[in-house]
This record gives C-alpha cells, structure tokens and sequence, in this order.
C-alpha cells in the first residue's frame, strides 16, 4: 500500500500541494499580477494621464492662444491699424487740412499778397509815375529849351549877326563902296584934274 502510495497517489498530493498551486497562479494569480504590472498602468494611463496629455497635446495649445497670442492677433488686426492711422497716417491728415493750406499759402497767395504790397506799387510807379518823372527831369527841360531858349540861341547865333551887320557894319560897308571912293576923288584925284583942268593950261 505504501509503494502503491508512493508510486500513485504521493504524485497526485505533490501535485496538489507543490504544482497545483503553481498552475493555479500562471492560470488564475498570473493574469491578474500581468494585468497589474503590464496591463494596469496602461490602463491609468488611458484614463488619468492621457487625458492630460490630450490636454496639453491639444487643447493647451489653443488656451494658449486664446491667453497669449489671440490678443496679440487682435492687436494687429484691429488695434495695431488703429496706432498705425494715428502715428503713420493721421498726422498726413493733419498736414492736408492744417498745414497744407498754409504751406499753400505762403507757396502760392503769399508770392501774390509780396507781389501787390510790395512789387505792385513800384511796377506801377516805373508805368504810370516814372514816365511823368522822366518827363518833367528828362524831356520837360528840353521841351523848355526847344519853346523858349532855343528862339533866343536862334536869335543870337543867327539873326543878332545881322541885326549887328546892319546897324553897325553895314554902314562902314556903304562907306567904303560909296563915300569913300568919292572922299578919295576930292582929296587925291579932284586937285590932280583941277590941275589939269585949271593949272596946266598956265604952265603951258
């Protein structure tokens, strides 16, 4: 009986005993301390942390966008042409409706208002006043010489030498052409033909 022990049923209770436990762990135990060590942090991971590496993987960025860039795309989209109007172009506005005028001004009505305070009253005096002038300075006193000294210039250069040859010349003139030729008869020819006249026939 112990032989037969041994040889059939001590295999059977080492079976059980040793063995037994041994499968009841790689069938029943094993999955679970697989499921445990392998299974289960893979397990946590789908439900703990991979939402929170969807978050940051999907939605962290679009909160950051939302916090750190959305006001920066706001700000150039509709702020940053607001600053760009004021600093780049507003002050081309201000320069087309305040001081374009007056650059106009004093580049185009400015040279005109110079033009009739200043030039105008001398363009007018050299073509209204200057010819006057230059009249009564220039041409009045040869107008004066012509109307009222140029007869007496006339007078002394032309008829005063007659006037004087006919007062004073003129009869030294008469005198030599028609006394004188009788003065010299009586006082050089008259005795010699009295002479000849008168005396000779005595002598004879």
């Amino acid at each position: 009986p112990f032989v037969a022990w041994f040889k059939v049923k001590a295999p059977f209770v080492a079976w059980f005993k040793v063995k037994a436990p041994f499968v009841a762990w790689f069938k029943v135990k094993a999955p679970f301390v697989a499921w445990f060590k392998v299974k289960a942090p893979f397990v946590a991971w789908f439900k703990v942390k991979a939402p929170f590496v969807a978050w940051f993987k999907v939605n962290a960025p679009f909160v950051a966008w939302f916090k750190v860039e959305a006001p920066s795309v706001a700000w150039f989209k509709v702020k940053a042409p607001f600053v760009a109007w004021f600093k780049v172009e507003a002050p081309f506005v201000a320069w087309f409706k305040v001081k374009a005028p007056f650059v106009a001004w004093f580049k185009v009505k400015a040279p005109f208002v110079s033009w009739f305070k200043v030039n105008a009253p001398f363009v007018a005096w050299f073509k209204v006043k200057a010819p006057f002038v230059a009249w009564f300075k220039v041409k009045a006193p040869f107008v004066a010489w012509f109307k009222v000294k140029a007869p007496f210039v006339a007078w002394f250069k032309v008829k005063a030498p007659f006037v004087a040859w006919f007062k004073v010349k003129a009869p030294f003139v008469a005198w030599f052409k028609v006394k004188a030729p009788f003065v010299a008869w009586f006082k050089v020819k008259a005795p010699f033909v009295a002479w000849f006249k008168v005396k000779a026939p005595f002598v004879a």
